[in-house]
């Protein structure tokens, strides 16, 4: 992936996770759920290959992180 692509990629995992906690998804599934939406977004991306499924697990543990890391450093 092309790194607009993957910073694009990080804002709709961290968008549509945050909208299904709004739902009324538990927090502590948030990182699980993170890492699913990146392995198949990856996936409609890139196809399914072990290079795609690399750059997914990237992708949603850094949304996690980059959210996790926000929150703390901004303490909202």
């Amino acid at each position: 992936m092309e790194i607009a692509s993957s910073a694009s990629v990080l804002g709709a995992i961290i968008g549509i996770t945050q909208v299904l906690k709004l739902c009324g998804l538990p927090t502590r599934y948030a990182p699980a759920v993170s890492l699913a939406l990146g392995l198949t977004l990856s996936f409609i991306a890139l196809g399914v290959s072990p290079e795609a499924t690399f750059a997914g697990i990237i992708a949603g543990l850094s949304a996690s992180g980059l959210w996790s890391a926000t929150r703390t450093t901004l303490a909202v």
